[in-house]
């Protein structure tokens, strides 16, 4: 009885084989690549102004919505004299709330929250895609101690939180910019 198993296993799997092959080879792709609004095919993201009190957030985000694009190839990333869009926007607020607590004193864990305006405007000025209020929130570990270590330790829990929540942002933007969501 096991020889007639192994026999089955190995003609399910000579099948799968020629079904991939097949498929493979008559052409057939899975689509992934989506459209943007007013048929752009080339896009100036701008420098996004930041209005909060992190530095650097307008450079983590606008380079991340850089990426998206870029790595989706729904459009060329270009300057703003050669493209068909621009993209800009603000960053209204990057906010922390305690989420939970160590003791009445004390914040064991925090939640971050970005809050955006953002809009693909074209050559001719016609708004082609807007979204206010935008934002969404990342939860990081406070420390637990007062050495500078665990300061540190913090900072670097805040960084992560924040690459993680731009990330995020901009694939939901680019999901909501090409109606692929």
């Amino acid at each position: 009885m096991e020889p007639y198993f192994q026999k089955t296993q190995l003609l399910i799997a000579t099948l799968l084989l020629i079904l991939c092959a097949t498929m493979m080879s008559c052409g057939y792709r899975f689509s992934t690549q989506a459209s943007l609004a007013g048929n752009v095919k080339r896009l100036c993201i701008a420098t996004l102004e930041n209005r909060t009190a992190i530095s650097g957030l307008e450079t983590i985000m606008t380079n991340d919505l850089i990426y998206e694009f870029t790595r989706s190839g729904s459009a060329a990333i270009t300057d703003k004299k050669t493209a068909d869009a621009v993209l800009t926007g603000t960053i209204r607020s990057a906010t922390s709330e305690t989420i939970s607590h160590q003791s009445s004193h004390t914040s064991l864990e925090r939640r971050i929250t970005m809050v955006m305006d953002l809009r693909m405007t074209g050559k001719d000025g016609k708004i082609y895609w807007a979204e206010n209020g935008l934002s969404d929130f990342e939860e990081y570990r406070m420390a637990s101690d007062k050495l500078s270590t665990d300061k540190l330790a913090t900072e670097q829990n805040i960084k992560s939180a924040v690459k993680t929540l731009s990330k995020r942002l901009a694939q939901r933007i680019y999901y909501q910019m090409t109606n692929n969501f």
